[in-house]
């Protein structure tokens, strides 16, 4: 769903001559044993996403200080976005708040009841 998202838009940037791209964090989108592909739990796979994402975020930086990160979720991977993004947004994250240009969350566990968009 997201590359559906995204593809576009890093090609519309790359027109633009913007030095743009993208990586996909791994972390297990299981539910405790009730899809197939993993036994975790829920909560084990969203915090699984959220470290590795903060390593990710790391990793670039470190390759490149200057880079502005977009971070991007879908479902379960926007609840370890979202997460990611309010210990940055607290000052309390792996990464200085200047660092993050973008978030969005698409079907995010997170998101309020009846809170608008």
């Amino acid at each position: 769903m997201l590359s559906n998202i995204m593809g576009p838009l890093l090609d519309q940037a790359r027109e633009l001559g913007a030095s743009v791209d993208r990586a996909y964090v791994p972390y297990p989108g299981s539910f405790g044993g009730l899809t197939p592909g993993g036994t975790e739990s829920y909560v084990e796979s969203v915090t699984a996403g959220e470290e590795n994402l903060s390593l990710a975020a790391q990793k670039v930086l470190s390759q490149c200080p200057s880079a502005k990160l977009a971070v991007v979720g879908f479902s379960q991977g926007a609840h370890a976005a979202s997460n990611f993004l309010r210990s940055v947004g607290k000052g309390s994250g792996v990464v200085p708040a200047r660092s993050v240009a973008a978030g969005a969350l698409f079907g995010a566990p997170t998101r309020s009841p009846g809170s608008g968009l």
